[in-house]
């Protein structure tokens, strides 16, 4: 009799039904590398090498952009458009270096290193020179004459590499931008930091009068410089204290602001007289 719809056959099908398919694993997305912004090296310096004293100055920035604005901002609300360079004597120009000085001591992301060589100790006749090139004296190349690298030429740029080699931390990607109007003519500086400084990816000159951390840079440097020759001109004085009023220091070489990477100025020391340990400032040709 055939079995009422109702009621359930007496044996199961001969086969089992066909399993689906298994879905493909997934493949778990691919973590993107976050880009990390080069490290900004301004560059100036103060002094020369015929007075008492001789430094070099960079200050490294990563956020260019949000420290560039911030000064335009106090520009606009002071309305001062001069130059903050140390050099400038205008009254008119304290409360805005002030407020960029306060910038620099309370961003973490602004950091300074110096050099300060005090000359009367410095013997260039350690350091080469090299001749002009075979021809220029004839006036066989187009252009500018040609002039061969003076001993002071060839220790100033081997200064400024051993600075950079000190402060740059190691697998930087940096750009540096150095005055060009501090720069000596025929220097090849800029080729030679970015051929010898591992990290540097390229050295720019640029006119400090367009770029205010530059003229931030040289504000710092001038002020290490006249401290230590005891400057009083009263614009530059009070600016110096008031550095040294927000770094909480008697002097701006005083070495106990190295141990936080903020501020640095290492002190050049001949090498008769200097301790055992790394030497920044060992003499010697690039």
């Amino acid at each position: 009799m055939p079995s009422s719809p109702d009621t359930a056959p007496d044996t199961a099908p001969d086969t089992a039904p066909t399993a689906a398919p298994a879905a493909p694993a997934q493949t778990p997305p691919r973590r993107r590398r976050l880009r990390v912004p080069p490290l900004f090296v301004y560059g100036d310096e103060s002094g020369t090498m015929s007075e008492s004293y001789f430094l070099l100055g960079v200050l490294m920035v990563r956020d260019r952009d949000r420290h560039v604005e911030a000064i335009r901002a106090w520009r606009d609300e002071l309305g001062y458009r001069s130059q903050m360079a140390y050099s400038k004597t205008d009254r008119r120009k304290v409360p805005l270096c002030e407020r960029a000085l306060d910038h620099f001591v309370a961003d973490d992301d602004m950091e300074f290193q110096a050099m300060l060589i005090p000359t009367a100790q410095y013997d260039l006749r350690h350091y080469r020179s090299s001749p002009p090139p075979a021809g220029a004296a004839a006036g066989a190349t187009p252009g500018p004459p040609l002039a061969g690298r003076s001993a002071a030429v060839t220790s100033y740029n081997y200064r400024y590499k051993q600075l950079l080699l000190h402060s740059l931390p190691r697998r930087e990607r940096a750009v540096v931008l150095l005055d060009e109007r501090s720069r000596a003519e025929h220097d090849n500086l800029t080729e030679y930091i970015t051929r010898e400084v591992p990290g540097v990816r390229e050295t720019q000159l640029v006119d400090s009068a367009q770029h205010d951390l530059i003229q931030l840079t040289d504000l710092l440097t001038g002020s290490v410089f006249g401290d230590v020759t005891n400057v009083q001109q009263p614009v530059k004085r009070r600016l110096i204290d008031h550095l040294k009023g927000k770094l909480g220091v008697r002097s701006l070489t005083d070495q106990r602001l190295a141990l936080a990477r903020k501020y640095r100025v290492h002190v050049w020391e001949p090498p008769a007289t200097r301790a055992p340990g790394p030497a920044l400032g060992r003499p010697g040709t690039p």
